[in-house]
């Protein structure tokens, strides 16, 4: 196990606040399958080399390797670290908990998901019957919290504007 310094966890908690998802999502046939996930997207492949290389995950797109390269840098391709695997998300949101200001609502609900589903046994799947029904409240409050974030009345709106964004219904 990789030891990080404060400051790279606060790093990568910036990093995650500003340009990560955290979420449980559904997919599959009849939005039956629910699944636990962290992903963060960036221009600048460094960056995400950075937290790749300390927290693992998997790189959507080009190699760790490419990612450092002028040619990379120059032409501004987008890539994305995957957090799918229950160790991995469970160390990230810990190390960057304490840090995070915008996502520490959705950082609490992916952990008590993960404390209350647990580790996945060997071949088991996220679809099975018992385990959706565990997880749905929490995917439930991570779409409640998606909504806030985004409403046409948040707070984050009028802050910005002064006043609510108009609707034209």
């Amino acid at each position: 196990m990789i030891e990080k310094s404060e400051t790279l966890k606060a790093w990568a908690a910036g990093i995650v606040d500003g340009e990560g998802t955290l979420t449980i999502k559904s997919s599959g046939r009849d939005r039956k399958y629910l699944q636990m996930l962290v992903a963060i997207g960036n221009t600048d492949g460094r960056m995400i080399d950075t937290v790749h290389r300390n927290w693992g995950g998997y790189i959507h797109g080009k190699t760790a390797e490419y990612l450092t390269t002028s040619k990379a840098v120059a032409s501004r391709p987008a890539y994305i670290v995957w957090f799918s695997d229950y160790d991995e998300i469970k160390s990230l949101l810990i190390d960057i908990l304490p840090y995070l200001k915008t996502k520490q609502d959705h950082a609490l609900v992916l952990l008590a998901a993960l404390l209350t589903v647990g580790r996945p046994e060997e071949g088991m799947k996220r679809r099975k019957q018992g385990v959706l029904e565990l997880l749905r409240p929490f995917y439930e409050k991570i779409e409640e919290l998606d909504f806030r974030i985004h409403a046409p009345e948040s707070p984050i709106q009028k802050m910005l504007t002064g006043k609510p964004k108009r609707s034209y219904s």
